[in-house]
């Protein structure tokens, strides 16, 4: 049910809402009162054709919008879930919107949502039908039949079985012909694909590998200029005896401290003290000198494996157009590419397969609903013949034509 219709910048229409309630509303006014804009609005917003002769005067764009309050078995729910709109969250109301430009462009939207002219027009002659002094549009399009004939026997459990058969269908193609791509594509490489994983496998990337070898090579280049400077340090820490007349200045000051007793012995026992610790750290420093050296120690073998192993890294991830770190994940990918290749003909196999199942509980549910659809036909035909003859139409005849093919299956 139409419940508001907004109109803005459309015609002599500056701004206007029109809320409309339940039952029968009713437009009266005299030839010009501008009855058939709103009309003409209504078909706008519903996927009408557009006309930039339709904004007012002055304006850049016109806007029209129509909310409608919709029950939850509408056909209108199946077209928006169809088209991939929301149909959860918008609490049984569907607004149609159409801004039209002045200089003839024109946008579509439901629920807020931009959408096609073509889908907008789709949804809206799924919720309103204008009968007007020489039309009855709703007859008019074909599409509707259809719906008619379904709604009148009662076809919608057939329908939702059938529109589920036929998304199944379609998926199982779908997914067949995307794996014969993927198989036809790994067959002109498959020689290309061998020779890769073959090289990548042999090669084993690591992740991470390329940093932690970029910093071991940094360190095995400084190596030996670190060492050099190291002896160095071990050569400043020895030079002229230094440990020698540490220990010698030491035994001096406590050979003086023990000639004092008391209170004037306390500054040289300080001094003992402080000596004491010099040497102590002077032997740590020189300890710790030594220990670097070792672990320091420059080895020209070692370097050129970690040199080789780095360069590999980055030629190979060079050649396969990816990062080093990236080149496990993409070995991996190749392998499953040429396993498809290798196995390719089982998977598609049962892709057939499942096309074949598919496509079998597809057609029997046709078969039902063709079926179902020619028997309410012959009902429909005969009810609607009880009607003309009242009518003073009882040499009229109705009849439902129908007419399937399952070479085009929809």
């Amino acid at each position: 049910m139409l419940s508001e219709l907004h109109i803005q910048d459309i015609v002599l229409i500056d701004r206007l809402t029109l809320s409309v309630g339940g039952g029968l509303t009713a437009l009266t006014g005299e030839t010009g009162a501008g009855k058939s804009i709103l009309l003409d609005s209504l078909d706008l917003a519903t996927g009408g054709r557009s006309d930039k002769g339709l904004v007012r005067q002055g304006a850049q764009s016109g806007i029209v919008s129509a909310s409608f309050e919709v029950g939850e078995n509408h056909p209108v729910w199946s077209v928006l879930q169809e088209n991939g709109l929301p149909t959860q969250e918008v609490d049984g109301l569907v607004m149609l919107r159409r801004v039209q430009g002045a200089d003839g462009r024109a946008r579509a939207f439901i629920n807020d949502m931009p959408v096609s002219v073509a889908l907008l027009r789709q949804v809206g002659e799924t919720l309103i039908e204008v009968h007007g002094q020489h039309q009855a549009q709703g007859f008019l399009h074909a599409g509707a039949h259809r719906a008619l004939l379904d709604d009148f026997g009662d076809h919608e459990k057939l329908l939702v079985k059938i529109r589920a058969d036929w998304a199944a269908w379609r998926a199982a193609q779908t997914a067949l012909a995307d794996r014969v791509l993927d198989r036809d594509a790994a067959q002109r490489e498959a020689e290309w694909l061998r020779f890769a994983v073959a090289e990548l496998e042999k090669l084993t990337p690591e992740k991470g590998e390329e940093t932690s070898l970029a910093e071991r090579r940094s360190v095995l280049m400084a190596a030996e200029k670190v060492v050099s400077d190291l002896n160095e340090a071990l050569t400043c820490l020895a030079e002229d005896g230094l440990e020698t007349r540490l220990s010698g200045a030491l035994g001096r000051v406590e050979q003086a401290a023990a000639r004092l007793a008391g209170d004037s012995a306390k500054e040289l026992t300080a001094l003992v003290a402080r000596l004491d610790g010099m040497l102590s750290e002077v032997q740590e420093a020189r300890s710790a000198a030594q220990q670097s050296v070792v672990s320091f120690e420059f080895d020209p073998q070692e370097l050129e494996v970690v040199e080789q192993r780095l360069f590999s890294l980055r030629a190979a991830a060079r050649k396969y157009n990816t990062g080093p770190d990236e080149l496990g994940p993409y070995l991996a990918e190749l392998v499953s590419q040429l396993q498809l290749l290798e196995h390719g003909e089982a998977d598609l196999a049962a892709l057939k397969q499942t096309v074949a199942t598919t496509q079998k509980a597809y057609l029997g549910a046709a078969e039902k609903l063709s079926l179902a659809r020619r028997k309410t036909a012959k009902k429909l035909d005969k009810a609607v013949a009880q009607e003309l003859a009242p009518l003073k139409l009882g040499t009229a005849t109705f009849a439902v034509l129908l007419d399937s093919d399952a070479a085009h299956a929809g």
